[in-house]
């Protein structure tokens, strides 16, 4: 049997886990959070230098390459965020119930807008 089906069904759990710790509000999604965001570092900066690779025209070179693969991480972050939304509550105050001091900040922290 590969190691591949393994990994895959490993992570999914691994994820299920998180989100639920993320729902009941466990102390530990500040620092899931923080890894969340080095994660999506990674293929975040990959990006606009791949794009400037094609743009000068190095597109078929070994960096470029190793960059789309690093972009290949961004689907993967995407699902491990699902668990920070999931406790938006627990990490940000304004989802508690905080009052906004501006209309503005009526809007601009608010669950729907954070997703987006």
């Amino acid at each position: 049997m590969s190691r591949r089906p393994i990994s895959l069904a490993l992570g999914a759990v691994a994820l299920a886990v998180c989100a639920l710790a993320g729902a009941a509000g466990s102390p530990v999604m500040p620092s899931y959070l923080a890894a969340w965001l080095v994660l999506v570092a990674l293929p975040a900066g990959a990006l606009p230098l791949l794009m400037g690779l094609e743009l000068a025209g190095f597109a078929a070179g070994a960096m470029a390459a190793s960059l789309r693969r690093l972009l290949g991480l961004l689907p993967i972050a995407g699902l491990l965020l699902l668990p920070v939304l999931l406790s938006l509550g627990g990490l940000y105050p304004w989802d508690r119930g905080a009052t906004p001091r501006t209309p503005f900040a009526a809007l601009w922290f608010t669950p729907p807008f954070f997703v987006l």
